[in-house]
């Protein structure tokens, strides 16, 4: 959820505190905020790779840029 609310509705650390207080009853700080997009974004980062990788093996030809060639 915060890193939707980050990401895709543009709040900010300072307003995310008050948000997660007043949504979830959390206490949290900036600097935790900073640690979770961290993780959520290291995350997606490796997940992508793999399934990338994953499609890029099982193709039947694979493009000069290493795409299928049939995407």
């Amino acid at each position: 959820m915060i890193a939707y609310l980050h990401g895709c509705q543009m709040i900010g650390f300072k307003r995310m505190t008050e948000v997660c207080r007043g949504l979830f009853g959390l206490t949290i700080s900036q600097g935790a905020i900073a640690n979770v997009l961290a993780r959520v974004g290291e995350a997606n980062r490796s997940a992508g790779r793999a399934g990338s990788r994953q499609k890029v093996r099982a193709s039947e030809v694979i493009a000069s840029d290493e795409t299928s060639g049939g995407a």
